[in-house]
C-alpha cells in the first residue's frame, strides 16, 4: 500500500499485515468482507481493493474509513 505495508487477503476472509517491528501479522480492524479474499490490490490513495470468492468487490479507504461494496446488482460479474 502507499504506507509500504504489505496486505494479505486470506481463505477465511481476513486482511493481514506483517508488523515490520514485531513480525506479528495484525489484522485489518474492524472489516471483514464475508467470504474467501480471491484477489486483493492497493491503490495510490491509500485504499485497498478486495475481490471474495462470493460476496462480490469491496473497497477499503485505510486512510479516510470509507467502506464501499459491490456485488452483481451492480455489475460485478461472478457473484
Amino acid at each position: 500500500s502507499s504506507d509500504g505495508r504489505v496486505w494479505v487477503g486470506t481463505g477465511e476472509g481476513r486482511i493481514v499485515y506483517a508488523d515490520e517491528r514485531t513480525g506479528q501479522l495484525v489484522p485489518l480492524a474492524d472489516w471483514h468482507p464475508g467470504g474467501p479474499i480471491k484477489t486483493l490490490t492497493a491503490n495510490r490513495s491509500g485504499g485497498l481493493w478486495v475481490g471474495t470468492e462470493s460476496e462480490g468487490l469491496h473497497f477499503v479507504g485505510l486512510n479516510s474509513g470509507q467502506r464501499l461494496h459491490f456485488q452483481a446488482q451492480e455489475g460485478v460479474a461472478g457473484t
